[in-house]
């Protein structure tokens, strides 16, 4: 078994400290949110390319591979939380209305307004990356060929984000297609820049980070609202520019800082866990204590509370009850 990398494991318990964040808000439109939504799923993309490993094995073996780590996983959260749903529709009024119909249809499509698990999509999003990312690399073992491959298939999920001749793709495929040069980037980045980072000074390190965060909010800011789920970028320069340096900002803090926080790497450990069952406490206080979700900088606590709401769940859950997260086996962390 491989040795696990803390600061990996920091970074993707900050990623998803920022999808807990960002589904606490109620205004959908708020700067702060807009700013977590500017990059908060290309990290996610970006951490999956910093796992990825250049292999040998077939095509069909690689696609059970990742079948097995995000295809098993999405059906099970689904499966559980619409049980959870429906338990919590005849018992409160958490969840009023609730359509079977619907919530089968959003499974079938990968629809990231209608599944029962509605941050699933990712799952399947990404189980997508990997496979495109995957045939990519098997064609252009060079460098230079697989960035430029990377940066073609993006243009072409952007440019359908623009067309959007066809409607919504089902699994969100021309977000995968996008999301290929996040991907790139993470793999970019282990193979070629984590080395030389790791032997700046902390100072240099806290430097890089303040900076790459400044000028990804003030990019973000400029661009405004955007949205992977929903395919729409703004002015796509200012939305990869945005996110790739607040992608940078985060690692710099996990490479730095919180590379060594306990809690913050346990919940990157538990991440699967976290995206099927976060929502759950979102929804509790969001509809038992509207006023905490109203003013942004009371989202931040709230957010964290949930974290903690969720930390032994996880943590135990996954441990002992894997079938929860989609495995017969210890379970894998997004990316893995």
């Amino acid at each position: 078994m491989d040795k696990r990398i803390e600061w990996i494991d920091a970074l993707r318990g900050s990623a998803m400290w920022l999808v807990v964040l960002g589904h606490t808000f109620f205004d959908r439109s708020h700067p702060v949110r807009n700013y977590v939504y500017s990059f908060h799923m290309p990290l996610f993309f970006f951490i999956s390319g910093l796992t990825y490993k250049r292999t040998e094995i077939s095509f069909l073996k690689f696609l059970k591979k990742k079948a097995k780590a995000f295809l098993l996983p999405y059906l099970a959260i689904n499966i559980f939380v619409a049980i959870i749903k429906y338990i919590l529709h005849f018992t409160t009024n958490l969840y009023a209305n609730l359509s079977l119909k619907s919530m089968v249809s959003g499974m079938l499509t990968g629809d990231g307004e209608n599944a029962p698990c509605i941050q699933s999509w990712f799952l399947l999003t990404l189980f997508l990356t990997e496979i495109i990312f995957y045939c990519l690399d098997r064609l252009m073992r060079g460098e230079t060929g697989l960035f430029i491959a990377s940066v073609i298939v993006a243009a072409l999920g952007w440019v359908y984000s623009k067309v959007w001749c066809f409607g919504p793709l089902w699994w969100h495929l021309d977000v995968a297609f996008l999301a290929v040069l996040f991907f790139w980037f993470g793999y970019f980045f282990k193979n070629n820049l984590v080395d030389k980072i790791e032997q700046l000074s902390m100072v240099w390190k806290w430097v890089l980070c303040v900076v790459a965060f400044i000028i990804g909010a003030i990019l973000s800011t400029i661009n405004g609202k955007v949205s992977m789920n929903g395919s729409y970028y703004g002015r796509i320069y200012f939305f990869l520019l945005a996110a790739f340096c607040s992608i940078l900002g985060f690692t710099f803090l996990s490479m730095a800082v919180l590379r060594k926080t306990r809690f913050i790497n346990t919940v990157g450990r538990n991440t699967m866990f976290y995206l099927g069952y976060h929502a759950f406490f979102t929804t509790i206080f969001k509809t038992f204590f509207p006023m905490l979700c109203r003013v942004w900088y009371l989202t931040i606590p709230v957010s964290i509370v949930c974290l903690f709401l969720v930390y032994f769940p996880a943590k135990y859950g996954t441990k002992y009850v894997p079938i929860l997260v989609g495995k017969w086996w210890p379970s894998s962390e997004i990316g893995e």
